[in-house]
């Protein structure tokens, strides 16, 4: 689709054919156009590094559920590991046998067993509490830098709305661009994204998709908004007279 906006390159005309105010117009609507082309592209690249971004969060989510789980599953490995080799080899446990002062002294032992089975499973949840922070942080920078993506975004779709502004001049243009822009690179050292993520972000079908899926939710959201409340409501079919009756 060719935009209208987009500039021309402007001929060598002379002063005679044309003024110098007729000039600088022409000059501003093409300029006008372009800004809107980068400010266009600008918006897509921004909410595609918010995917990005959230998608890494998500990730790192997850391995920190899954660290959880396994630290959780080898500390109750470990306590049952230690019982099952320990009771088999001590018959004081049977109801039949009588508790003699060497069978409290072997409770005693079972109880600090016991206790260091409990140990190993608290230095084992540490452990994992030490390198779960880190994830955890990832996580948050990125779900931050996601929602500053999309900030980034709806600022730019206003500075786009605000273009058509006819007292706008170019200097306006390109100081909203130049704001954009040191928006982004504060960004950019935000959050690193692996390179394994953008290649995958480079699927278009994926990226669209996403996109489309949300226009595709807001477009219902209008008509339902459009809708009378007679639209919501039952309505009860008359129930048949009984030919029958008298």
């Amino acid at each position: 689709m060719d935009n209208f906006l987009k500039r021309a390159p402007l001929g060598v005309q002379n002063d005679d054919d044309e003024d110098d105010e007729k000039k600088y117009m022409e000059y501003k609507r093409q300029t006008r156009g372009e800004y809107e082309d980068l400010m266009m592209e600008f918006e897509f690249r921004c909410r595609r590094a918010a995917m990005m971004n959230y998608y890494e969060a998500s990730g790192y989510e997850k391995s920190i559920y899954r660290m959880e789980v396994l630290a959780a599953f080898l500390g109750t490995v470990s306590v049952s590991t230690v019982a099952a080799w320990f009771l088999p080899k001590n018959s004081w446990l049977s109801p039949s046998s009588s508790l003699t002062e060497h069978s409290f002294s072997q409770l005693g032992v079972l109880g600090v067993v016991g206790v260091a089975g409990a140990c190993v499973a608290y230095v084992l949840g540490k452990g994992s509490s030490r390198v779960i922070p880190s994830l955890s942080r990832r996580a948050e920078v990125n779900i931050e830098a996601g929602a500053a993506w999309q900030r980034l975004a709806q600022t730019t779709r206003s500075f786009r709305i605000r273009l058509d502004n006819p007292k706008l001049d170019v200097p306006d243009y390109a100081s909203w661009y130049e704001q954009l822009v040191t928006e982004r690179e504060k960004l950019c050292v935000m959050a690193s994204i692996p390179q394994a993520t953008y290649e995958k972000f480079n699927d278009p079908n994926l990226v669209y998709g996403i996109l489309r899926q949300r226009r595709q939710m807001f477009l219902q959201y209008l008509d339902l908004e459009q809708c009378d409340l007679d639209d919501f409501k039952v309505k009860v079919k008359a129930e048949p007279e009984d030919e029958t009756r008298e």
